[in-house]
């Protein structure tokens, strides 16, 4: 196992979500917005497993469904974001377009 000491199925999948995140957090804009959503959708993906995972072992499954919703609305928005330009060309341009535009 990667971590030792750590008896869980969900380390490293937890691992890869977190390193996913983060690396979307510190790029630039264009390619942030398609890591982050599939960081979100992965994390959304990992939660809905543990939630399962806890009603097989008739545990309380509230904690991890409240994160699993959470993260596949965060990708749902994500998405409709990223569609938002070609859907509704009324809206004002984002910065980086209206600065590619202007060049």
């Amino acid at each position: 196992m990667l971590v030792r000491g750590v008896d869980s199925a969900f380390v490293v999948p937890d691992a890869l979500v977190g390193a996913a995140l983060a690396i979307g957090a510190v790029l630039p804009a264009g390619p942030a917005g398609r890591v982050l959503t599939s960081g979100s959708g992965a994390a959304a993906g990992v939660f809905s497993v543990a939630t399962a995972e806890h009603v097989v072992h008739d545990e309380s499954a509230v904690g991890s469904l409240v994160f699993a919703l959470i993260c596949a609305a965060m990708t749902g928005l994500l998405v409709r974001r990223a569609e938002l330009p070609s859907r509704c060309p009324s809206l004002p341009p984002r910065a980086a377009e209206s600065r590619a535009q202007a060049e």
